[in-house]
C-alpha cells in the first residue's frame, strides 16, 4: 500500500483514539436500566458530510467528535467466561453511534486495530460471524421484548419461523472486508425477503488495511422496525425515532485469532433469549447537546463494570 494511504489509515484510527449464539455463552443478565447507549442526532447537513463508502472515518470524527464507546467499555468473553478487562494489544476499537430523525435510521461507524487477522469470508466461509471485523447488532425498535430465538419449531415451516424471528426485532451482521463476495451488511433470514437490507433501509461500506497491526474500518446504517414482514414495506412498520426515544440494542465485535475467537460485547446483559434484557439505546437530540448526555456512555459503563465485577480477572480468557 502506498505510504500516504498507510499513514492516513493509521492516523484515522489511532487518532480517533452468526450462527445462533447459545444463551450459555453470554454473561448473566443485569437490569436493562443500568445502561444506556446514547445515539447522537445527525442533521441533514451532517449526513451530507459523511461518506459511508470512502473507506475512512475522518468524516465521523469531524462531525461527531470523540467516539461513543471504546474497547475499554467492552466485556470480553470466550465460551462461558467473561471479564470487564481487555488487552488493547490484542484488539482495540472505537464505535460511533448516531441516528437521523427524518429517515428513522441508526448509524454506526467502527475502527478496529487487530494484532492477528483472520477472515475467510467469501472463500472457505459464507458466514460473517466468527470472522475478524464481524459486528453483530440486535435491535428492538419499540422494546416490545419477546424471545430472541425461536426454539419451538412445532407446526412451523422454515418461512414461518424466519418471519417470527424478525417480525419484532432484527439481528444484523456487518463485516468490514468481504473480499468482493457481497454486501457489508446482512440481516438474519434475509433470504426470505431482502428488501429491507438495501437503500433506503440499509447500506454501508468497509475496508481492511493489511498492516501490522491490521486495521478495519466499517460504517453503515440500518432501519429498525416495530413490525417487519418479508412481503415488503407495505406490510411493515418502521420504528419512529425521536429525541428521548429508547430502543433495545446490543452490539458485539468479534476478534478471531489463531487460537480461538474472543467476543467483545458492549453489554453484560444480553441473555441470548429474552429481549427484555437488552440495554436501552437513547436517541439524543441536537438540543440536548452539552447537557451531560454526551458523557453518559463512558461514565455509565465505568459504574456498571465496577459494580458487576470490580475484581473480575479469573473469569476472563487468558491472553498472551
Amino acid at each position: 500500500m502506498p505510504s500516504h494511504l498507510r499513514l492516513r489509515c493509521r492516523s484515522a484510527v489511532l487518532a480517533l483514539g452468526a450462527a445462533v449464539l447459545l444463551a450459555a455463552a453470554w454473561p448473566s443478565p443485569l437490569s436493562a436500566d443500568h445502561v444506556l447507549f446514547p445515539f447522537t442526532e445527525l442533521s441533514d447537513d451532517d449526513l451530507a458530510r459523511i461518506d459511508l463508502h470512502d473507506g475512512y472515518l475522518d468524516d465521523w470524527q469531524r462531525v461527531l467528535g470523540e467516539p461513543t464507546f471504546t474497547a475499554h467499555s467492552a466485556w470480553v468473553g470466550q465460551g462461558k467466561s467473561w471479564t470487564p478487562h481487555y488487552d488493547p494489544s490484542d484488539l482495540d476499537f472505537r464505535i460511533w453511534l448516531a441516528w437521523h430523525d427524518a429517515t428513522n435510521r441508526l448509524y454506526f461507524a467502527t475502527g478496529r486495530i487487530d494484532d492477528d487477522y483472520h477472515n475467510a469470508f467469501g472463500g472457505s466461509s459464507s458466514s460473517m460471524s466468527g470472522q475478524d471485523g464481524w459486528m453483530l447488532v440486535v435491535v428492538d425498535g419499540d422494546r416490545s421484548g419477546g424471545r430472541s430465538f425461536i426454539y419451538d419449531f412445532t407446526d412451523m415451516t422454515q418461512t414461518e419461523q424466519a418471519s417470527a424471528e424478525v417480525r419484532f426485532h432484527q439481528h444484523w451482521d456487518a463485516l468490514a472486508e468481504t473480499h468482493g463476495a457481497g454486501s457489508h451488511l446482512s440481516m438474519h433470514y434475509e433470504k426470505y425477503g431482502d428488501w429491507c437490507t438495501r437503500p433506503p433501509y440499509a447500506d454501508g461500506g468497509g475496508r481492511h488495511f493489511s498492516l501490522y497491526p491490521g486495521v478495519d474500518l466499517l460504517e453503515f446504517y440500518i432501519t429498525p422496525f416495530d413490525v417487519l414482514s418479508f412481503e415488503g414495506p407495505d406490510h411493515s412498520q418502521v420504528s419512529d425515532l425521536y429525541p428521548g426515544k429508547r430502543i433495545g440494542i446490543f452490539l458485539l465485535i468479534s476478534d478471531h485469532d489463531a487460537n480461538g475467537t474472543l467476543l467483545y460485547a458492549l453489554s453484560p446483559e444480553y441473555g441470548g433469549i429474552q429481549l427484555e434484557f437488552l440495554p436501552h439505546g437513547l436517541m439524543v437530540g441536537k438540543s440536548q447537546a452539552g447537557t451531560g448526555l454526551d458523557g453518559l456512555a463512558e461514565s455509565t459503563w465505568a459504574a456498571v463494570k465496577h459494580t458487576a465485577a470490580p475484581d473480575s480477572t479469573a473469569a476472563g480468557p487468558t491472553q498472551d
